[in-house]
């Protein structure tokens, strides 16, 4: 595996490759002691790498609170997450507290370490679920469709069994990827709480079928919107697992109908 831009050491910063770790000022002295303690902690190296550009530089990412860099972590790849100079919070240490109880019920990119003002974690490869499910409507792949969506939903009602409000599920195509292995993940919990009453199996299961422009023909061709609704209010009044079980019913039932019109 080879990368064109990478930052390993502090010859590697210069221009705007120090805006990617010291964001929006690009100081250097931050950036290269930043560098230096993501060094000492593991972190082999930055690749420069991604869909989002930075002063010419290629990151995965830019939130309001963090910038999202690929990187080499222990001879791994992975994400290092980089608090902005400018962001509305001091640290991301809650976040990196709310993935380790995410974690702990088998959800989310798995915690390497956090700094305070980094945190790494697993690198997750894939396709975005908006993606995924065109791809697996109009190729007619309903056990897959059945696989993933009952393994993302499950997952949903893990974090809301522990306590934990991912808050971005509503715009599940950016914050959900299915792995190469047909493995739905749970990525980016800077909006993440365990302060407020967890929505994720319903926000889940209306972004798929409300939402999805492949959801949406499902659910209008199964003509099971009716069902849909009653179940996702009886979960939403319960969150039990008997309410688990009836939406998952429907939606194998949503699936079952449609693919077989569509």
């Amino acid at each position: 595996m080879t990368f064109s831009c990478v930052i390993a050491g502090i010859e590697d910063l210069k221009g705007s490759a120090a805006l990617v770790l010291a964001y929006p000022d690009g100081d250097p002295r931050v950036a290269a002691e930043r560098l230096r303690l993501l060094r000492e902690a593991g972190v082999d190296a930055i690749l420069l790498e991604g869909p989002v550009e930075i002063g010419g530089c290629r990151v995965l990412g830019k939130g309001c609170n963090s910038i999202v860099l690929r990187a080499i972590y222990r001879g791994a790849e992975a994400v290092v997450k980089v608090l902005r100079l400018d962001a509305q919070r001091q640290s991301l240490s809650h976040e990196a507290e709310i993935l380790k109880a995410a974690n702990g019920v088998g959800v989310g990119p798995r915690l390497y370490l956090s700094l305070g003002w980094a945190i790494v974690e697993e690198y997750v490869p894939g396709i975005g679920l908006e993606g995924f499910l065109e791809a697996a409507v109009a190729h007619g792949r309903p056990a897959l469709l059945r696989y993933v969506l009952a393994r993302l939903i499950l997952k949903c009602h893990a974090l809301d069994t522990a306590g934990i409000d991912h808050g971005e599920l509503s715009r599940a195509h950016r914050h959900v990827i299915v792995s190469p292995d047909y493995e739905p993940r749970i990525i980016d919990f800077e909006s993440a709480s365990m302060s407020r009453r967890p929505r994720n199996t319903t926000s889940i299961t209306q972004y798929v079928f409300y939402r999805s422009a492949a959801g949406r023909r499902l659910l209008e061709a199964a003509g099971l919107g009716d069902r849909l609704l009653n179940s996702l209010r009886e979960y939403k009044r319960s969150g039990d697992e008997e309410a688990l079980k009836s939406l998952l019913e429907v939606v194998d039932a949503i699936l079952t109908r449609a693919l077989k019109q569509i």
